[in-house]
């Protein structure tokens, strides 16, 4: 695991290698001191962020060949814009990364270029789209804040 980048607001790591990880996260704040551990599960990426591990390998061409959340960080008001190299059903799924919930779901269908347009009523924290194809997935990360 490797640092990727730390703000004020969050830490990103990396895992360079597939497999289980238990994270400790600690907080302290004048002399109250608290601790929470998960144990989280890292397989192997199916699709990078620039569509580079794709489903080429595999004989299969990579269907999404574009993905973009913005404003990201955002306040819970953010556009999804999505373009495929040709007409398919499209699943969004928007899952909090400090539960593991599933915060909104949408079924698009039998489209080439999607903008779905959010307004959720999310709190502060770390969130992760996940785009499904047929063939394919895609996860990127949104903060709100």
């Amino acid at each position: 695991m490797k640092l990727n980048e730390k703000t004020d607001e969050y830490v990103e790591f990396y895992f360079e290698e597939a497999g289980e990880y238990e994270i400790t996260l600690y907080t302290k704040k004048g002399e109250c001191e608290a601790f929470q551990t998960k144990t989280v599960f890292i397989t192997e990426k199916e699709i990078g962020d620039d569509n580079t591990d794709s489903d080429e390998a595999n004989g299969q061409t990579p269907l999404i060949t574009d993905f973009n959340i913005y404003p990201n960080p955002s306040s819970g008001v953010f556009a999804l814009d999505l373009e495929l190299k040709e007409q398919s059903d499209v699943s969004v799924k928007i899952y909090s990364l400090l539960s593991n919930d599933m915060i909104d779901y949408k079924k698009v269908e039998n489209k080439k270029e999607y903008k779905i347009d959010y307004n959720l009523t999310m709190v502060p924290g770390l969130y992760f789209v996940l785009i499904e194809t047929q063939n394919e997935k895609l996860v990127k990360k949104i903060i709100i804040r």
